[in-house]
């Protein structure tokens, strides 16, 4: 592969890191530039890459912050996310991804304005609904398959249960682990995964530690507002991101 495609790689993966373990938020954008350096004609393949760099940040962040989970928050999650990943599996196959990027992007933007609406009038019993649940699983399922687009969901989720920072990233950790590595089976099986892929994720993957150690030192430094507010910033900056570079 080019070294412009390796530049583009290894910064994916520390932004991958430090979405991992301390700014959620930058890791679709990462994901995006190594989507954008591959050839139109190998977006798949772009994405089936990614997919280990995106496993490697995921083990990073469950080992140091494996005891801050929050199970609660996720049992509920996974049967809804098993029924967003089968139509997002078949609209990948059949529908442009110019329509798909653009309709997740609308999506999260709305759920943060939802967000922010919900903090305005103080509806706190909003985020422990089962329609909130139900429609964050089905959503992450099949933006995660589209994508890897479920990072800007969950964030809007997990801010508003109200977690600490911590909790907040120890959750998010373990539910996306869980999720990438189900997916692995599905690239595979579609060609997305190769033996040149994998030859390349194993230079750049890498770097996703050391992005994942500039998160933590990041996340030791901010006060638990500033964090709610740039993982909510950086999703709507993620979002917007989507957006235009379909429309590009």
């Amino acid at each position: 592969m080019p070294t412009s495609v390796y530049i583009a790689g290894i910064t994916a993966a520390i932004l991958v890191g430090l979405s991992k373990a301390g700014l959620p938020g930058v890791g679709l954008p990462g994901v995006l530039l190594l989507v954008i350096a591959f050839p139109p004609e190998q977006a798949g393949l772009a994405v089936g890459t990614v997919l280990p760099i995106l496993i490697v940040g995921d083990i990073f962040a469950v080992l140091w912050f494996r005891h801050h989970a929050r199970w609660n928050r996720l049992w509920w999650l996974f049967p809804f996310v098993l029924v967003g990943m089968l139509p997002g599996w078949l609209v990948l196959r059949y529908v442009p991804d110019v329509v798909l990027r653009i309709l997740i992007g609308v999506v999260v933007l709305g759920l943060i304005v939802g967000e922010y609406a919900r903090r305005r009038y103080s509806e706190r019993h909003v985020p422990h609904t089962w329609s909130l649940t139900g429609l964050t699983g089905a959503l992450s399922g099949f933006c995660t398959i589209i994508a890897h687009a479920a990072g800007p969901v969950m964030t809007v989720y997990l801010v508003s249960q109200g977690l600490p920072k911590r909790q907040f990233i120890g959750t998010a950790a373990w539910f996306f682990f869980i999720l990438n590595v189900t997916k692995v089976p599905l690239y595979f099986a579609s060609g997305d995964i190769t033996a040149e892929t994998l030859r390349f994720d194993m230079v750049v993957a890498p770097f996703a530690i050391v992005g994942g150690l500039l998160g933590v030192v990041i996340l030791s430094r901010i006060s638990q507002w500033l964090f709610d507010a740039l993982a909510l910033s950086l999703a709507a900056v993620a979002a917007l991101w989507l957006i235009a570079d379909s429309l590009m």
